[in-house]
């Protein structure tokens, strides 16, 4: 009894002991708290420090509950309307903040804050905005874009003047965030991309021959609701576990770190539009005559779809289809300045290699894109002719967004022989739609990488339950990839891609990826016939089966040229010239002995689609393929001596 009762004293007095300890733990941290809100405050006590500026959206914010969550630690960027904005927008809409449900408060109030998932991350700051689409979403899953007039105020979606830019810790003393004050209020878009293109005057003839070929209903997804609801509810994870390097520890290693899976999945699009002015200047003035110009156009011709305008053959719908980007893309993706700036040689703009590429709702058809001084610019001919793209106000809808063009856009025997007569360089990225539409492409640095849950890509599909897809990207230093960014896939993966569509002929086509231990070995198909032996993703080019020396480093053959042309007979070529491995810019992958192209196959591609199949040949899990970009060749335009690794 003795024994018990010490046990029992002793479990009473070790639980007083936890509950000192945690009651003394709960009073410094208040303390902790208290000593730093009497320096700094968080974003609503800095509000409640000037209510005739902020009263009226702190009203709105209190009503949703959100005032006590931007008080606690976090990492917020909120745009802060002025009372007189909300007072204004309450006039516009005929209203009184009574009115309003508790729907249309949390929509107003959410439009206005983006949450970084990382307290240490860098809130965004006007020096971090982009001209044009802010990389994370708001707390409601949509995109805020930001712009410049010519005298440099800083314009939130096109109306809304920043007035007092980064409320910060800087200056401000605000420990969770960033805020930047503006005149009016945010609006959530609500109008499809569709019910905006009909109300531009400007562009009538188009939304008309939109209309007529069936292509407009086509413009009114906007989000996969399954995904939205199923994520939603928890069916679909937060996150998973990741089988492959990446992982949110940032360990980088096969630990089971896990992965964020993408918080939404929008639809999106992005119409480039010629205006009236344009098409007349053409001669065209008529919807008669729009179509008999893309009928002397429009390649390949298929005359059994003449007369039906919504058949997906039929020229007109063609060519109206090719001015519609499969992606949301606004001014500054097409050609981000990061990758002019820190992705790419100096001398790579010179040379022409900085180039994108785009789908298109035309079946046949892929939009080169380039950017010049003035801006961007399509289908670059040798000629140096391109279809310039506008900077339009007011083009943003909730799924997509359009620009005018300057010249006529269309899918012509030109584009065949001469735009896409050459090397085609995509990254992996570039022929996965959801990455720009969804913002992930180059917003998942690696150890915050994304994983994809089954059927999220449509361009990349994964034919077991057990195949992981992951992005990472971009990492600033030390990372040997196109754009600094990758897929990779683990598991017991077995994918298939869907090749962009191009002109008939006959194709070399080159897989880059960056080769290390932790890779694996895939067998590779194309329209389901294997293209020689499993590729070893394990071995670097230094491999004596593949050949690489350094250029360089052989004083025979200084620049590598002999050793290039030993590589390709054995079906490899070493990474570009022009593409660094750092935003160092200290190394290119021409250097790098990890960096490689392997030539999968020469075969002949028809008209329609094409798959390649990577299916792992190993029995674990853990291995890798990674996918950085493909290359596609035309016979015509190879062997070339930039081609075989100069550039």
């Amino acid at each position: 009894m003795k024994k018990t009762g010490y046990i029992m004293n002793k479990r009473i007095i070790m639980a007083a002991l936890l509950f000192i300890g945690l009651a003394f733990q709960a009073c410094m941290d208040d303390a902790v708290q208290n000593f730093r809100t009497a320096e700094e405050d968080g974003i609503t006590s800095y509000l409640r420090k000037d209510p005739d500026r902020y009263s009226e959206f702190l009203k709105l914010m209190e009503a949703v509950g959100i005032d006590n969550l931007l008080d606690a630690r976090g990492n917020y960027t909120c745009f802060i309307p002025i009372n007189e904005a909300v007072t204004r927008y309450y006039q516009e809409k005929g209203i009184t903040f009574d009115q309003m449900t508790n729907e249309a408060i949390e929509e107003i109030v959410y439009s206005h804050i983006i949450r970084l998932e990382s307290p240490t991350d860098e809130p965004i700051t006007t020096d971090l905005f982009p001209n044009g689409t802010i990389g994370y979403a708001n707390m409601l899953g949509k995109f805020i874009q930001t712009t410049y007039d010519s005298i440099g105020n800083i314009y939130v979606n096109q109306t809304a003047k920043i007035l007092i830019p980064d409320q910060d810790k800087e200056t401000y003393k605000i420990f969770n965030g960033v805020i930047h004050t503006i005149d009016r209020v945010l609006e959530p878009s609500r109008g499809r991309l569709s019910g905006l293109i009909e109300a531009q005057e400007r562009y009538s003839l188009f939304a008309e021959a939109l209309k007529e070929t069936g292509l407009l209903d086509s413009l009114e997804a906007y989000i996969n609701e399954d995904y939205d609801r199923r994520y939603k509810a928890g069916e679909i994870a937060d996150e998973m576990v990741s089988l492959s390097t990446f992982n949110n520890e940032g360990n980088y290693t096969n630990k089971g770190g896990k992965l964020k899976t993408p918080a939404s999945w929008n639809i999106g699009f992005t119409a480039l539009m010629e205006s009236d002015e344009v098409y007349a200047q053409a001669g065209i003035r008529t919807l008669d005559d729009l179509r008999k110009y893309a009928e002397e156009h429009v390649v390949p011709k298929i005359a059994s779809a003449y007369n039906d305008m919504k058949n997906p053959n039929n020229s007109l719908r063609r060519f109206i289809g090719y001015h519609i980007l499969d992606r949301t893309m606004d001014v500054s993706d097409f050609i981000p300045k990061v990758w002019t700036d820190s992705y790419y040689t100096k001398d790579a703009d010179a040379l022409g290699v900085i180039v994108d590429y785009s789908g298109t709702l035309d079946p046949y058809g892929i939009v080169e894109i380039r950017r010049d001084s003035k801006g961007p610019i399509l289908n670059r001919r040798s000629d140096g002719t391109a279809v310039r793209v506008l900077t339009e106000t007011g083009n943003v809808a909730e799924n997509g967004m359009f620009h005018g063009l300057d010249r006529i856009l269309v899918y012509d025997g030109g584009v065949e022989s001469d735009v896409l007569n050459k090397r085609l360089r995509m990254d992996a990225t570039s022929l996965l739609p959801e990455m720009h539409t969804n913002r992930l492409k180059g917003n998942a640095p690696y150890g915050k990488g994304l994983i994809f849950p089954q059927g999220y890509l449509k361009n990349l599909v994964q034919l077991t339950p057990e195949t992981q897809i992951q992005y990472g990207g971009a990492m600033s230093s030390g990372w040997a990839d196109l754009h600094l960014d990758e897929i990779l896939i683990s598991g017991k993966y077995d994918v298939m891609l869907k090749l962009p569509p191009l002109p008939e002929g006959t194709y070399e086509i080159r897989l880059g990826y960056t080769a290390n231990a932790k890779r694996g070995v895939l067998q590779i198909s194309l329209d389901g016939t294997p293209l020689g032996i499993p590729l070893d993703m394990t071995k670097q080019a230094n491999d004596p089966n593949i050949g690489y020396v350094r250029p360089g480093d052989n004083a025979d053959d200084p620049d590598g040229i002999e050793n290039d042309k030993m590589m390709r007979n054995r079906g490899y070529m070493k990474g570009p010239n022009t593409i660094l491995t750092s935003m160092s810019g200290s190394q290119v992958l021409r250097m790098y002995q990890g960096s490689i192209r392997r030539i999968l196959t020469t075969s002949r591609l028809n008209r329609g689609e094409h798959w390649l199949r990577f299916k792992s040949v190993e029995d674990i899990d853990t291995r890798e393929f990674m996918f950085d970009y493909l290359e596609l060749v035309p016979s015509s335009a190879y062997p070339d001596r930039n081609d075989e690794g100069i550039e």
